[in-house]
């Protein structure tokens, strides 16, 4: 006689996390287990994405909402760097703790553009805005965050 086991876990009573320290169900059927399958899988549909995320998500201003996140994200980098608090850095920029808190964790609507580069030439980087005409005509223009490749490997400050 030979048992498997099905793919169902039964949690043990009394247990806090369920699934964790489940024991296997027990079927007296002979079935070959999902590992033995010879079927490939189906991925589901997807697209791929256009590299900004907030347009793939259909939000109104996705070139502003990436430029934002893109600039939180050096901030967080330079803070890292320096290994300040958020509190100093609040202090350096000056903005409120809180504010910065909730900035670095991606509620960018409380922060303009423009008082993101002010923060980040409080950080002493020196910010260049270049404008030129886009590739190909009739289309819309872009914005780009630049990082020289010092800026990438650490070695600028």
């Amino acid at each position: 006689m030979l048992i498997s086991i099905r793919d169902e876990l039964v949690p043990q009573k009394g247990h806090l996390f369920g699934r964790a320290c489940a024991t296997p169900k027990l079927s007296t059927r002979n079935r070959r287990s999902p590992m033995m399958s010879t079927k490939k899988k189906k991925l589901p549909s997807h697209s791929r994405g256009s590299g900004n995320v907030f347009a793939d998500l259909g939000l109104a201003n996705a070139q502003e909402h990436q430029l934002k996140a893109a600039l939180v994200v050096q901030l967080k980098r330079l803070m890292a760097e320096r290994e300040i608090t958020q509190t100093e850095a609040a202090r350096l920029v000056g903005v409120k703790q809180p504010n910065l808190s909730r900035m670095l964790r991606g509620q960018l609507r409380l922060v303009s553009v423009v008082k993101l580069l002010r923060m980040l030439t409080a950080f002493h980087q020196d910010v260049e805005i270049t404008v030129k005409p886009h590739r190909k005509r009739g289309r819309a223009g872009r914005i780009t965050l630049f990082r020289p490749d010092s800026c990438r490997k650490g070695e600028g400050s």
